[in-house]
């Protein structure tokens, strides 16, 4: 299916990398949620989680049991010669593109800011993915991770005048000033 691109030309589906913020919990996460979780490392479109705990960012990549499965990307590797000619060259592993084990932790030991990510090769896929997440995720869990709109809903733009400036390589710049709310104090909705 094609869509319109901010010239008004009909554009193909690109390749999506989705990333899904969440706040699942204040200071620590709340255990109702890790169904959830294990159900979108199901997905064939997921790649997993991003997030860790306090001051130890981590990648996951699935799950066993109750623990985490997770690669550290701080784990410090020998650099590669990219242009070395020498075979003995130790640079030219590619051992140094993967992490040599797996870690594990526990769903409890996570902090509740993380985001889910998703690859969608094709607008098929993206559909598909939709339609997992609104039956395991929004009808089948008490508590949801998220939902899913058909629509994008703009809450509070009211407040706001919104001009749209040109496209730069596809994107649009959305600009916005404030009428009402003068206040630079920042705070959190719960």
């Amino acid at each position: 299916m094609s869509t319109v691109g901010c010239d008004g030309a009909l554009s193909a589906w690109r390749p999506l990398l989705l990333f899904i913020p969440l706040r699942l919990g204040l200071s620590d996460i709340n255990p109702i949620y890790f169904s959830g979780l294990k159900k979108c490392f199901t997905f064939k479109q997921s790649l997993g989680l991003i997030g860790g705990r306090p001051n130890h960012a981590c990648y996951f990549i699935g799950y066993v049991g109750n623990e985490l499965v997770f690669l550290d990307p701080h784990t410090t590797q020998v650099a590669v010669c990219l242009n070395c000619a020498d075979p003995s060259c130790t640079g030219n592993s590619q051992e140094s593109y993967h992490c040599s084990a797996a870690s594990r932790m526990e769903f409890l030991q996570l902090d509740p800011s993380v985001a889910m990510c998703f690859y969608c090769e094709t607008e098929e896929e993206f559909d598909d993915l939709c339609e997992q997440i609104q039956r395991s995720i929004v009808e089948e869990e008490n508590t949801p991770l998220f939902e899913i709109c058909k629509e994008r809903k703009w809450l509070g733009l009211d407040t706001f005048d919104v001009k749209v400036s040109d496209c730069n390589g596809g994107f649009a710049v959305v600009e916005t000033e404030r009428n009402f709310d003068t206040s630079d104090d920042e705070y959190e909705l719960l």
